[in-house]
């Protein structure tokens, strides 16, 4: 998609960044100093009242202040902000509601917390060490003004050329995938949530019929970030924005939460960041933030109720409030991946976990590796997944099989390749991309794509593979959909081309 940018585009561009919903003014740098020093206080007294370990009290202190650092200028951070958010969630808040609030006993040893700890502290060490070089150095390139680079003006294929061919894409195969997602319904509501990860399902949804309904959700998802990609009004993206929405809000009817909680994340992210880069048109005000705000306890009752209906989570209490509690302590049940590594990581098979995007797709196929879905033995014992292999060690051929998962996180698959040391090296990579993803707006469209094609992946990281974001970008699905919108923007350039020499109105 090389070249493809058309001009100026969308409000906002050639004006100075402004604060997240005011008039520009400068950012009050003492008083966040000030406040970050007086919560940084309140903190340690209380991690000290709580007598919380040293090494689990250093990791809240570090974790704290860089959601800190990351809100102070949130506009500019908001992807940095948003996966703090998950970190936190994924990785810190059970043994914190544990050893803080006294929510339940502790159900990590000390030796264990320990262990956990310096894997936490030194990935986010490098993660904020990663993500600062990259900001120092892009910020002194950085012009004060967000206008697209001259020499992008006269590409053929314009920005609202790119934006139409990626919503032909969208609206024509959203129908597909929705249907893709009733069948899942209607296999789950004979089986079990969990049965959606076994071979059997893999078998009923194999073949020619069942691929392509798989890739419709696939093509649909690239077809919609670009669409984002192309920086549309807030008020034309509504319609498209609501729809995919409440497509994946549908998945929750077949037991499956990530979906929807990375997409709520990463249109959060979104909406924030077009604040700065369109703030003629932004996409959150104080009114659209109210109404946000009374949405999300019940969406989050609504994932409580969904953890109890899974018969999977710790969450009993049913669609209400009651659950919430119980509902956030078990999504913290994701450290115990770095837990189980740090017991289990010698009996492992002998796999490099970090190349598992070379195991899906079409690289196994070029690289000789057999093609492996679904739970199998073949998958645990080489299929290069650490979600796989961990769940076959740590809970058992038999529970494996049925569909149940230990999980992943992108801190796990590093210590099993390369101790702390990887731990360190994953989140100084980490850092960086998050940098990148947070410049969204500047370079062309093609840039921008590519920042938005994995930002879901990196987000979902604390709980999902560290090379997720490699596996969308190679997936055929991604190339396949990108190929098409490319082709339908550039038939639509040609044809505004004729109609411009004819004299006709572009």
């Amino acid at each position: 998609m090389t070249g493809v940018m058309g001009g100026r585009s969308g409000a906002g561009y050639g004006r100075p960044l402004r604060d997240d919903l005011g008039a520009a003014r400068p950012r009050p740098r003492i008083g966040w100093l000030v406040a970050a020093l007086i919560l940084d206080v309140v903190l340690v007294l209380l991690l000290v009242q709580k007598e919380v370990p040293l090494s689990w009290g250093l990791v809240l202190f570090v974790w704290f202040n860089a959601f800190l650092y990351a809100i102070s200028a949130l506009k500019r951070r908001a992807f940095l902000a948003g996966f703090l958010v998950a970190f936190f969630i994924f990785l810190l808040s059970r043994a914190t509601l544990e050893r803080v609030f006294d929510f339940a006993n502790p159900t990590v040893d000390l030796d264990d917390l320990e262990a956990i700890s310096w894997m936490l502290l030194l990935a986010m060490g490098g993660i904020l060490v990663g993500y600062a070089i990259a900001r120092a150095r892009r910020d002194s390139e950085m012009p004060a003004e967000l206008d697209p680079d001259p020499r992008r003006k006269s590409s053929s294929v314009s920005r609202e050329d790119v934006r139409r061919g990626a919503l032909i894409v969208y609206y024509c195969a959203l129908p597909f995938a929705l249907f893709s997602v009733i069948q899942s319904i209607g296999f789950v509501a004979g089986a079990s949530y969990a049965a959606l990860y076994t071979s059997d399902y893999v078998e009923r949804t194999s073949g020619l019929a069942g691929g392509l309904l798989q890739y419709a959700h696939e093509i649909a998802l690239v077809a919609f970030v670009v669409y984002l990609a192309t920086l549309p009004t807030f008020r034309s993206a509504r319609l498209p924005v609501f729809l995919w929405i409440a497509y994946t809000g549908s998945f929750m009817l077949t037991g499956r939460r990530r979906d929807v909680a990375v997409l709520l994340l990463f249109v959060a992210c979104y909406a924030i960041t077009r604040n700065r880069i369109t703030p003629d048109d932004p996409w959150l005000t104080r009114k659209r933030i109210w109404v946000v705000a009374a949405i999300i306890p019940f969406v989050a009752i609504g994932f409580a109720g969904l953890e109890a209906w899974r018969g999977v989570g710790s969450a009993d209490a049913g669609f209400n409030f009651d659950a919430l509690p119980g509902f956030f302590y078990g999504q913290g049940v994701s450290v115990t991946v770095l837990q189980n590594v740090a017991n289990y990581g010698q009996h492992l098979p002998d796999q490099s976990y970090l190349l598992e995007f070379a195991r899906t797709g079409f690289l196994p196929r070029l690289l000789g590796f057999p093609v492996l879905e679904g739970n199998s033995e073949a998958r645990a014992l080489t299929g290069g997944s650490l979600s796989h292999s961990l769940s076959w060690v740590v809970l058992g051929p038999n529970a494996y099989m049925a569909g149940l998962s230990t999980g992943t996180s992108f801190i796990a698959e590093a210590f099993v390749g390369f101790g702390l040391a990887g731990c360190a090296a994953i989140g100084f990579v980490y850092g960086l991309l998050l940098a990148w993803l947070d410049r969204l707006g500047r370079g062309g469209i093609t840039v921008n794509i590519l920042r938005l094609l994995i930002a879901q992946p990196i987000l979902w990281s604390p709980r999902g593979s560290s090379t997720g974001f490699i596996q969308t970008l190679i997936a055929p699905s991604t190339l396949a959909g990108l190929a098409a919108i490319l082709l339908l923007a550039s038939v639509g350039s040609t044809r505004r081309g004729r109609r411009v020499r004819a004299g006709e109105p572009s």
